[in-house]
């Protein structure tokens, strides 16, 4: 489900070409998400890394986050700082009305635990 989302929310990316020749890009809607780098495939690379930081972080603190191509990353309760989470799966996906996911057990929640005690 994040894979997707992460997926329709880059595809929404503007880029452009600065003055000094370097691509910016940013994601409309996604408030804070932007890249800068000399080219437009590192750009889209730092883009998806800064989107990715900017949803951990977010969903770590309970924030309301974007619904994009139907995917809504809305909490499942009022649990925040719990980890929990359900991901509301889009009308077209049969069979997947929602996927828990625990925030402390995956891979990011694991790494972000480690950078917070530094």
């Amino acid at each position: 489900m994040l894979t997707s989302y992460i997926h329709e929310a880059m595809r929404l990316a503007k880029y452009e070409i600065l003055e000094d020749g370097t691509y910016y890009g940013e994601i409309p809607g996604f408030q804070g998400v932007c890249a800068n780098a000399d080219l437009l495939d590192a750009c889209r690379e730092e883009l998806q890394s800064a989107l990715e930081d900017w949803l951990i972080l977010g969903l770590r603190l309970g924030h309301t986050l974007p619904v994009v191509a139907g995917i809504n990353l809305a909490p499942a309760e009022a649990n925040y700082g719990q980890g929990e989470f359900a991901f509301n799966a889009p009308e077209s996906t049969p069979g997947r009305d929602q996927q828990r996911f625990t925030f402390e057990n995956s891979k990011a929640g694991r790494y972000f635990a480690q950078r917070v005690k530094q």
